[in-house]
């Protein structure tokens, strides 16, 4: 309610002239409030939910290369370290198990894909997968490290200079 009224008093104090027909053209009621909090609950919800399948995913796959003694470890240490009610943290710390464990599965699965295309022009590697973007040598672009600086190509984005 305290939202409802608060935003009404806003748009009363922006436009004065419309103050008292704010019931025509769009103040908020109670039950409006509390439908957009649904709404948004749902949407994170199913957000949260995704990124949970994603994070199984990429769990399946670093399951086929390890023994079932270190997937417990790795499992024990995001119970230890990492909160165990957030999706986007499952989904990254197991994408980041399997970029480092099995980089060419992780190149295959690159969440980014389908924008090597764009990255190309200004890097030499994709920095979510590492995956080579660039037919230039390395020592034309700096290496091929996945690294922020020693990844640009040389004179990217200089054309202004």
């Amino acid at each position: 309610i305290k939202t409802a009224e608060r935003h009404n008093r806003k748009l009363a104090q922006r436009f004065p002239l419309l103050a008292d027909q704010l019931d025509m053209v769009g103040a908020w009621t109670p039950e409006k409030v509390l439908e957009d909090e649904r709404r948004w609950r749902a949407k994170m919800d199913d957000s949260e939910r995704r990124l949970r399948e994603k994070g199984d995913v990429y769990r399946g796959h670093v399951a086929t290369i390890m023994t079932a003694d270190v997937l417990a470890e790795y499992d024990d240490y995001f119970r230890r370290v990492l909160p165990q009610d957030d999706g986007g943290y499952w989904a990254d710390y197991w994408w980041r198990a399997l970029r480092d464990l099995w980089p060419q599965q992780a190149q295959q699965m690159c969440p980014n894909a389908q924008y090597h295309a764009v990255f190309a022009k200004y890097e030499t590697a994709c920095r979510t997968c590492g995956r080579r973007l660039t037919s230039l040598p390395p020592d034309a672009c700096g290496g091929e490290s996945v690294g922020r600086e020693s990844n640009r190509v040389a004179g990217a984005g200089e054309a202004g200079r």
